[in-house]
């Protein structure tokens, strides 16, 4: 059994203590989140801040689906008109269900994009300096929180520091489009910070700002309905007045809720029809069902366990996943029993716990842990103090490796590895446009192009599709006038040709199951069998299904032949895609899954 030498500890504690304990501690924690964001500055537009910039732009494709500037999150408003358009055109799979909504109430982030396109339209540089901008406020508000909350000792400079070294904070800081979770997040921090000054000092100037901070978070990103969680811990078991004062204290919060709660549902916005995206108050046992599997997922990635943005990415996730996420979470929590009547470690605890059901109202992903990451570091932190200065606080046994683990390779792995691992983060999205170019360059320039609808019969992601669109706009290059996806190349398929306009596809397993497949139709939408899609250019009919409803066949005929000079079809082959090749009429062709490799 570990014994965790007394000697060993206090020396090493003596050293944290110089290093952390700064008087500078929020200062010196702003300084070095923005050295190590200034990777993302070159990066360009990325992913989704193409579809962005066509809609506040209205750059001639996108222009027909643009909303008012305020209304930019508000991308499928659940119009089977306005979805059956962007399914023709490629920006949406043909397997879309018609009243899909995803419609996110964001109007605060929405307006920085439209200053940004106001202001400085030619320039990522300066849009990706925008969010850093909110990104070290973020930092800078969680430091003073850990600060408040820790006192002013080392611990909480440990804890400020791994916050900002968290490598699940690379994609946020680094993806334009994704700065709605920035705003929220800082937002919602920086209510805490006032809620606390608020409860200390009895200013009541503070709570105003502390419930405003928290109303304009709400305006910034779903997200920051996590700082509600932090708050109702923070009476829970950091507030020492009476419960009817720590009840009272929440009232003007409650009031802001509340009302952006009324503002959500009279706007219509939430999530309907996406496997992806769901709302709790319109779906809550599909959301529990979910939420069960993700919040460990997400958990995880802060207790030592890798970030769960690639399960999205797998096509075929394992469930040993799930039950390593579990483990690890287990284990994590077992260190910290200990801590159970410390209030920090209370409040902290479920601060985490509450502020990551929000979260798991979409796909697992690291940017979701900017806010649930706050009370999970300040925990490590505090499991780590123990270890260093009162190591026999973990008796012989399972809680004293559980205490090992979470001190080295827990809060020692976010002190060393994690400042790596986050710069890598920063790139991710940078990674996957460059693969999305490397795909798209093999479409070429040919003015051709510009009147075709490009078909890809098995890309590596559904949604490439997409993206390549954006970006070749974004560049002035030449695009298509449309793509359409047949099915998902990580699976199997068979392509029979039943005449010159005519195609029988089956696809091993179904057309879509997993990742961004179900992002615009949820597994608990079937497809039955004769339900059809009618396009401009084909008619997809359903011709075989499985017991879940999901199609396994379909047929696709087309309004002209299938070598008409009006389609360009493409095949996914290794790095890029090759021409398709048709089989003869009357015969059929396998087309093997692949493992996308970026």
């Amino acid at each position: 059994m570990p014994t965790l030498p007394p000697s060993r500890f206090a020396a090493l504690g003596a050293r944290l203590r110089v290093l952390f304990a700064s008087p500078h501690l929020v200062r010196w924690a702003v300084v070095v989140a923005a050295v190590l964001a200034i990777p993302v500055l070159f990066q360009g537009f990325l992913g989704d801040d193409h579809a962005i910039r066509g809609f506040l732009l209205h750059t001639p494709f996108f222009a027909r689906w643009a909303k008012p500037p305020l209304e930019v999150f508000s991308f499928y408003d659940g119009d089977p008109g306005r979805t059956r358009s962007l399914v023709d055109h490629g920006v949406s799979p043909w397997w879309t269900d018609p009243s899909l909504r995803i419609m996110l109430f964001r109007p605060l982030s929405a307006l920085t994009h439209w200053i940004d396109f106001r202001l400085w339209p030619g320039s990522p540089f300066l849009m990706h300096l925008h969010s850093v901008g909110w990104y070290l406020a973020l930092v800078a508000a969680a430091s003073a929180l850990y600060r408040r909350v820790l006192g002013a000792s080392w611990i909480a400079g440990f804890a400020a520091m791994i916050y900002v070294f968290d490598s699940n904070h690379g994609m946020v800081v680094e993806w334009i489009s994704n700065r709605n979770a920035l705003i929220g997040g800082s937002l919602g921090v920086l209510a805490l910070v006032f809620h606390d000054r608020a409860r200390r000092e009895e200013k009541p100037l503070f709570a105003v700002i502390s419930a405003a901070s928290l109303g304009l978070g709400l305006l910034g990103a779903e997200i920051a309905l996590g700082a509600v969680g932090y708050l109702a811990g923070y009476a829970l078991f950091l507030d020492r007045a009476p419960l009817r004062a720590r009840v009272a204290s929440l009232v003007p919060h409650a009031g802001v809720l509340g009302g952006w709660l009324l503002a959500y549902r009279l706007g219509g916005f939430g999530a309907r029809g996406s496997g992806m995206y769901v709302d709790p108050g319109r779906t809550p046992l599909e959301f529990l069902h979910l939420a069960a599997s993700r919040i460990p997922l997400l958990l995880q990635s802060e207790l030592g366990g890798p970030a769960p943005d690639i399960v999205v990415f797998l096509p075929h996730p394992s469930p040993l996943i799930a039950v390593a996420a579990v483990g690890i979470v287990a284990v994590s929590f077992v260190a910290m029993w200990p801590l159970r009547g410390d209030p920090r470690a209370r409040f902290f605890l479920a601060g985490a716990l509450l502020s990551s059901v929000p979260a798991a109202a979409t796909f697992p992903a690291g940017r979701l842990m900017i806010l649930p990451s706050i009370g999970l570091l300040g925990l490590v932190a505090l499991v780590v103090s123990g270890v260093i200065d009162r190591p026999r606080t973990w008796r012989p046994g399972p809680a004293r490796w559980a205490a090992l683990y979470v001190a080295v390779w827990v809060g020692g792995g976010h002190l060393v590895l994690s400042p790596m691992l986050l710069v890598l983060s920063e790139c991710q999205m940078a990674i996957l446009e460059r693969v999305v170019a490397r795909y798209g360059d093999s479409l070429g320039d040919d003015p051709a192009l510009a009147g075709q609808r490009v078909i890809v019969v098995n890309p590596p992601d559904t949604f490439f599709t997409y993206y390549m669109l954006g970006q070749r706009l974004t560049r002035g290059r030449v695009a298509p006038a449309a793509m359409m996806v047949l099915a998902a190349g990580a699976r199997g398929m068979d392509i029979e040709r039943r005449d010159a306009k005519t195609l029988i596809v089956r696809s091993d397993e179904g057309f879509y199951r997993s990742g961004t497949e179900v992002l615009t139709r949820s597994l608990e939408v079937p497809m039955p069998v004769g339900t059809r899609v009618e396009l401009s250019a084909v008619t997809i009919e359903v011709t075989r299904a499985g017991e879940d409803g999901v199609p396994t066949e379909a047929l696709f005929t087309f309004t002209t032949p299938l070598e008409d000079e009006s389609l360009r079809w493409v095949e996914w082959q290794g790095p890029t895609f090759a021409p398709f090749r048709f089989p003869a009429i009357g015969q059929s062709r396998r087309i093997e899954g692949q493992t996308p490799s970026f």
